[in-house]
């Protein structure tokens, strides 16, 4: 359900984003200030516990960086990526 701080969190996000979008389009701004800045808080909001709040084994935790997702069996060289994200739901990995 959405309450009343969430939709202010939201629209700080938003305006953050607005004030300095010209700053966020330049090539020096970076992956990493994009997810900490961005990204981060806005899966947080919608109830992703990103940063481990809850101190859950790598095996258990809702979401881990960096994930090794196997994409190609056939072909050794390109057989894994790793995305930014893993979202988990009981241990195993519902998107990425």
């Amino acid at each position: 359900m959405i309450d009343e701080a969430m939709l202010t969190t939201l629209h700080e996000l938003v305006t953050k984003y607005a004030n300095n979008r010209a700053e966020y389009l330049k090539p020096s701004y970076n992956e990493t200030a994009l997810r900490v800045e961005f990204l981060n808080p806005l899966f947080t909001l919608l109830g992703w516990d990103v940063d481990n709040e809850r101190g859950l084994s790598i095996y258990a935790r809702e979401v881990i960086h960096e994930s090794t997702v196997v994409v190609d069996d056939e072909d050794p060289a390109h057989a894994t990526k790793k995305p930014d994200y893993a979202f988990r739901i009981g241990g195993e990995t519902h998107f990425s």
